[in-house]
């Protein structure tokens, strides 16, 4: 079974994150961006997949048709692993990480997803069963620098079910909010779980506050200055998480040896090269002892 085809749809949702319209990237952030990747086999197979483009859409997806598509075409959607390495030993001059890792895991999920559909098996029964019937939601919402604001996005993403939230935080200053209304730490139904986010910047020792803090559950932060993620966490006994943007690959997740740079990992299938990227992430995470 060949690769036959490969092509690209993008899709604008209108979108508003609940602050002004200036999102990351430098952008004006008033849609959410979609590429999703359809792949056809020889065989008449069709999966779909989707690649990051949050303000890189047409980065994203010249690299799948002028990068990825030339390479992959012809290839056996079969033997996803091997596709997978190959392309990324191929195009490693373009970087381990951004524009080229996001279109190649769209390219990766749609494989798998023509796996499953090839087996007449949904993706977790490939992957060894499910394990569990439902999961928690985690809302990560971006920089508002409004303390009401904060607290209001988190009441709403509560409200819809999530049980834990974070908000970007400029540099060396995070902070934390409390939903509005009540409670103290976990929120007034005593089960939210509000996390200090310093994605911004590296952490320092003037953070300790904010990390001590009652409302300090976690803290999502940067792969830069790993040893100081420790000693915070050794001193202040506060989780932390490497984020979507810090622990992107399986050779940065590797670093878990001490200072090991976060107690959970929670890398995107969009972003760290699809669905066999991830599994990479999570085998090193078990083998580490991480979530």
């Amino acid at each position: 079974m060949k690769i036959a085809r490969i092509d690209s749809h993008s899709i604008k949702v209108p979108y508003t994150f609940g602050g002004g319209h200036q999102g990351e990237g430098l952008r004006t952030w008033t849609t959410n961006n979609i590429l999703l990747v359809r792949v056809e086999t020889d065989t008449g197979i069709v999966g779909w997949g989707e690649a990051f483009c949050y303000a890189c859409t047409d980065a994203v997806r010249a690299a799948l048709h002028s990068m990825v598509a030339p390479l992959a075409i012809g290839q056996d959607a079969r033997d996803i692993a091997r596709l997978s390495y190959d392309l990324q030993q191929k195009l490693h001059l373009f970087g381990r990480y951004g524009i080229t890792i996001f279109a190649l895991s769209g390219l990766d999920i749609a494989l798998w997803d023509i796996a499953g559909k090839a087996a007449n098996l949904p993706l977790h029964r490939l992957l060894g069963g499910a394990g569990r019937d439902s999961l928690p939601a985690y809302a990560s919402l971006l920089k508002y620098r409004d303390p009401e604001k904060v607290a209001a996005r988190a009441k709403q993403a509560f409200d819809e079910g999530a049980i834990a939230t974070s908000s970007c935080t400029r540099p060396r200053r995070p902070r934390c909010g409390r939903p509005a209304g009540g409670g103290r730490g976990r929120g007034h139904h005593g089960r939210h779980q509000l996390p200090v986010d310093a994605r911004a910047g590296a952490p320092h020792d003037d953070e300790a506050p904010a990390l001590r803090s009652p409302l300090a559950r976690g803290a999502d932060l940067p792969a830069r200055g790993f040893s100081a993620i420790a000693r915070l966490r050794a001193r202040h006994g506060c989780a932390d998480g490497g984020g979507r943007e810090q622990l992107h690959s399986p050779s940065s997740s590797a670093t878990c040896s001490p200072p090991a740079p976060s107690t959970t990992h929670s890398p995107a299938l969009t972003k760290v090269g699809g669905v066999t990227e991830f599994l990479k992430v999570a085998t090193l995470a078990a083998c580490c002892r991480r979530r």
